[in-house]
């Protein structure tokens, strides 16, 4: 069992391994936290220098590597460009072993649910990578799981009090309180198991200390559970006893007990399935993640741009994962549809948002009520949200978080200058070299082996473009028959849009979506660039030489000449203007 949540250690058959110095500790930490996942070299240095990694950080990793394959079990540790792989099940670290309980927990009657999250803290040995609070990725983690641990210690203690054992968790809630004054779920926990125990006035004295620390440290008032659970409290202290005979109660006699049930803490896993041939991108992943770490003060927003087909989805979906332990309450996914004619609704999207996040939506209710609701129940959770294909700004700013804690990820075929606080990301296409090897991925090392040349034909055919090399290789890959070579001519030989199509997936789709939603003058350039290429022309249309006409005399640009025979009997003309 590798050990995290506590001291890194790793325990085989009752004993515990010596792991060595805490950089190389931090190094096996930083692997089981993805198990069975290949991590860069470059991710590993990052996790345990930051920006402090030396000139040799490279050499050391490959250092505690060997240190390390000398005391773990042999084949646990492999060596798989461009990095390296923790051989093992999820369930051979405690914090996915945590996880995996937790879940469970959601799908089963409530006496095994309470006995399955008791079983999950029992995984806990102390403060998560206990010792290396050198290493700030591991440090930052470190935070979030505490809250992870918090949360799920809320719905136990929830549970035992639901099932009458409130007396025996009394003392727990209240070390509890101290512990973390301003959390007001634990405070309307600790009032529950009083009342249940009899204990009235207590529960009400504990109220009268939750709105004392909220009002000197917040400047607020208690939420409405403690309040609606304080005035319940109050009235079955202050009624009267009935005179004569027992009425019969009236239905609406009692409103509603509002901390009856506690249900689980929703924590949203939206992200999209992570493909596993994902390559390249070092450096833009590398940086999106400092840039979405950088948000102790304000919400990080990152904005990935670049054209039809270059892998933004992608990425956004790769770093969402990489980043699932930086915002334990969940993980928020929204097509905004910005390439389609008619992109997506906010107040839809913010919609169902709240509903994952198991807030119940009014209707009716405008853009502004919803959005106000998101940022509130945002406002005490870290989550993170990618919204893929946004259309401009104007559609993504009622979805952002009012308060630092959580992040934001943005796709778009547009910059989005005007998003105030946004960081730009840009993406281009791949090089030469990642593209061959996305290709070789894709099709089989063994069968590309001997055509690499071929395979340079074809990436350079797709133009470098990810989505057009996942095309092109799903493609061949379906094909056993044929060689590289073959494909590669077929591409060169006949419509390489028609050819690069395999099942719901083609280039062609993709850019005549974007197509169908540019401004006009944007409209106007793509038709300048579908003229034959002897033409030559600046992007405004005024060309370095002009054109000549059929007497070899020069030519005015099409924009400001009136003759019948300017610009090639005017095709350039009509191509800018229909």
């Amino acid at each position: 069992m590798f050990r995290l949540l506590g001291p890194v250690t790793f325990v085989q058959d009752g004993h515990t391994v010596d792991l060595g110095p805490a950089k190389q500790r931090a190094v096996l930490a930083a692997l089981a936290l993805e198990p069975n996942s290949l991590v860069s070299t470059e991710r590993l240095i990052e996790m345990v220098w930051g920006d402090t990694a030396p000139a040799a950080a490279r050499k050391a990793v490959q250092v505690y590597v060997s240190h390390l394959r000398r005391v773990l079990p042999a084949g646990h540790l492999v060596s798989r460009k461009p990095g390296y792989l923790l051989d093992v099940p999820p369930e051979a670290v405690d914090l996915h072993r945590f996880r995996a309980l937790v879940a469970q927990a959601r799908n089963v009657d409530v006496e095994r649910a309470r006995s399955l999250l008791a079983s999950a803290e029992h995984l806990w040995r102390g403060d998560p990578f206990d010792g290396l609070g050198d290493v700030p990725a591991l440090a930052n983690l470190a935070a979030g799981l505490l809250e992870e641990r918090l949360s799920v210690t809320e719905w136990r203690l929830g549970l035992e009090v639901e099932q009458g054992r409130a007396a025996e968790v009394i003392a727990q809630l209240r070390a509890l309180v101290v512990a973390h004054p301003l959390r007001e779920p634990l405070h309307v926990l600790l009032m529950l198991a009083l009342l249940r125990t009899g204990r009235a006035s207590e529960a009400l004295a504990a109220y009268g200390d939750l709105r004392a620390v909220l009002a000197e440290e917040l400047g607020i008032e208690p939420g409405p559970k403690a309040a609606a659970l304080h005035l319940r409290i109050l009235r079955s202290e202050t009624r009267p006893p009935p005179a004569g005979p027992d009425p019969e109660p009236a239905e609406d006699a009692q409103p509603p007990d509002p901390v009856a049930a506690f249900d689980p803490p929703v924590a949203p896993a939206q992200l999209p399935y992570d493909v596993v041939d994902f390559v390249g991108r070092t450096d833009e992943l590398a940086g999106a993640e400092r840039m979405l770490r950088d948000g102790y003060e304000h919400v990080p927003i990152v904005v990935l741009v670049g054209q039809p087909g270059v892998g933004k989805t992608a990425l956004a979906v790769r770093l969402g994962h990489r980043m699932r332990t930086d915002f334990p309450d969940g993980q928020l996914f929204a097509d905004l549809g910005g390439a389609r004619p008619v992109p997506a609704d906010p107040a839809e999207i913010v919609a169902a948002m709240l509903r994952a996040l198991g807030v119940p939506v009014p209707a009716p209710a405008s853009l502004t009520e919803r959005t106000a609701m998101l940022r509130s129940a945002l406002a005490v959770r870290r989550v993170l949200m990618v919204l893929d294909d946004a259309a401009d700004a104007a559609q993504v700013r009622p979805l952002l978080p009012g308060r630092a804690g959580s992040a934001v990820v943005v796709t778009s075929r547009r910059t989005l200058a005007d998003l105030e606080g946004a960081r730009i990301v840009r993406l281009d296409v791949l090089t030469d070299e990642t593209s061959v090897e996305l290709l070789r991925s894709l099709v089989g090392i063994e069968r590309t082996a001997g055509e690499l040349e071929s395979v340079r034909r074809i990436a350079a055919m797709c133009g470098n473009l990810p989505l057009g090399l996942r095309i092109a290789g799903a493609g061949l890959a379906s094909r056993p028959a044929w060689s590289p070579r073959h494909f590669a001519d077929r591409l060169a030989h006949r419509e390489a849009l028609d050819e690069l199509r395999v099942g719901d997936l083609g280039v062609r789709v993709t850019f005549e979506l974007s197509f169908a939603r540019p401004d006009a003058e944007h409209a106007r350039v793509v038709r300048l660039l579908a003229v034959p290429d002897w033409v030559d022309f600046s992007p405004l249309c005024r060309p370095p030489r002009c054109w000549t006409g059929s007497q070899g005399r020069p030519r005015r640009c099409w924009r400001s000449c009136s003759t019948s025979t300017c610009c090639a009997n005017q095709r350039l003309g009509r191509a800018a203007t229909t």
